[in-house]
């Protein structure tokens, strides 16, 4: 009985130290002070609530809108999910959308943040954005 113990705790203690550590959680308000850290002036910073009839995928944690100084209006939008696989939803949507409004989309190297932005940024400066979100 004394060894059945021992080979069970053993394994408890392998599997513990064989995990991958989970990746450091980034939640919205985050990523856009990382934005304005990185000199993009951030305006009309908004958490839309969610829409139940919206196609969008519902596994998102958090959505952050913003319009970028530099284009008045016209800005973009920052997702985060609590797991890569939850947001790989939300990318796959924007991907399929691609043809149909032309716009930026990036996402963090975890996986669990994703940025889309408007169309009428130029490239340099969604590159700037992409830097941010990239580095995550």
């Amino acid at each position: 009985m004394k060894h059945l113990f021992m080979i069970v705790c053993t394994l408890l203690l392998l599997a513990a130290c064989s995990g991958a550590a989970p990746a450091t959680q980034v939640n919205a308000d985050d990523v856009v002070q990382q934005f304005q850290d990185a000199g993009l002036e951030l305006t009309n910073i908004q958490k839309p609530e969610r829409g139940p009839e919206s196609p969008l995928p519902n596994s998102y944690g958090e959505n952050i809108t913003f319009n970028y100084a530099e284009l008045g209006d016209a800005g973009g939008q920052i997702f985060t999910c609590d797991t890569r696989d939850n947001c790989d939803a939300v990318y796959a949507y924007f991907e399929t959308l691609e043809g149909l409004a032309d716009s930026y989309l990036y996402r963090s190297e975890a996986g669990t943040v994703i940025a889309q932005l408007n169309s009428s940024l130029t490239p340099e400066q969604a590159e700037r954005f992409a830097a941010v979100i990239e580095g995550l």
